[in-house]
């Protein structure tokens, strides 16, 4: 049960700084600086307050405001959520262009044989690659018409 919270606790600080790299600049100053300094450098809602003067209440208060801004903003624009999206994406495309090598390797030092079910699994890695390439491109664009389905 402890430790559900502590794992909930983290994907939460997690999620907000990673919501905080894309929207940041939609904050007032106020804000980003309390955000900051609570889920990046983790100060206690007292010692944020004393470095911007303010009380232990209106830290409290900002961080609601200026996560929620967050959320909001998220749930309008879901741009993090493409940004991960994008970034599995380059992962296994990553992973099909050194399968690719592989294969292209072994047909090289194969010096001339043709081993058409080599080349076939290449060219079918090909096409998954250009699948996934497509799908990227999907993902970060926001005149897609299946904008709220993903991909």
């Amino acid at each position: 049960m402890w430790g559900d919270r502590v794992s909930r606790s983290l994907k939460r600080t997690v999620r907000l700084n990673q919501l905080y790299a894309v929207y940041a600049e939609l904050l007032t100053e106020k804000q980003k600086e309390a955000v900051f300094l609570y889920y990046s450098m983790d100060l206690s809602l007292a010692e944020i307050g004393a470095r911007l003067g303010i009380s232990r209440q209106a830290v409290r208060d900002t961080l609601m405001r200026a996560t929620r801004a967050l959320e909001d903003v998220e749930t309008s624009l879901r741009l993090n959520d493409r940004l991960e999206q994008y970034f599995d994406l380059h992962d296994e495309m990553c992973g099909l262009i050194g399968e690719i090598r592989l294969q292209l390797r072994g047909l090289h030092d194969a010096e001339g044989s043709s081993d058409s079910a080599c080349v076939g699994e290449t060219a079918r890695k090909l096409d998954q690659l250009e699948l996934r390439l497509q799908d990227a491109r999907k993902v970060l664009s926001f005149r897609s018409r299946g904008d709220r389905d993903g991909i």
